[in-house]
């Protein structure tokens, strides 16, 4: 029934495979669904429960960081993005509700928060001593630590040379990134 389920493509959960070998080792492997059919919202149904839970879960999808009125924080995000995925093919993007995550293998490298004209970019598990600076555009979230149990630090991107900026940054996290 699970795996069926993720065949829609308005679900807001993730689906993983837990199997036991001898010794107590366990592997967990996400379920990826290639073509999502249909939506859970078409599906007919009666029970006052089940129309509920429709109403409450609510996947998260890129645009839903970029209304109109966020036109040219969209343009950036878009092309920091295909340069990003053009960097390393083990990138996926998970919107969430907050931000936009840059992940590979499940975790965050990258945490971009859309505002009207220009984006901020978390930088995740790195401080601005961690990273070759030149230009001081990165500063570290003080309470990172304390608020995430993780470091974080921060560029916005503004325009087209802070996208060259921020990817060579991001050449950086990646020869790093374990």
């Amino acid at each position: 029934y699970q795996m069926g389920a993720l065949g829609f493509q308005d679900v807001a959960f993730e689906l993983y495979q837990l199997r036991k070998y001898s010794d107590s080792i366990i592997s967990i492997e996400q379920i990826q669904m290639g073509n999502r059919r249909g939506r859970l919202s078409e599906v007919q149904t009666t029970s006052e429960e089940t129309k509920r839970v429709q109403r409450e879960v609510k996947k998260i999808s890129i645009e839903d960081h970029f209304p109109p009125s966020k036109v040219k924080s969209r343009e950036l995000f878009d092309d920091f993005t295909i340069r990003l995925l053009e960097l390393d093919s083990r990138f996926t993007i998970n919107p969430v509700q907050t931000y936009i995550g840059i992940r590979i293998e499940r975790k965050n490298v990258f945490g971009i928060y859309a505002n009207r004209t220009d984006l901020k970019l978390h930088i995740v598990r790195f401080r601005p001593k961690d990273l070759k600076d030149p230009e001081n555009k990165i500063r570290y979230l003080e309470n990172s630590m304390k608020h995430f149990n993780v470091h974080i630090s921060e560029m916005r991107i503004k325009n087209k040379e802070d996208i060259d900026y921020a990817i060579m940054i991001a050449r950086q996290v990646i020869k790093k990134y374990p």
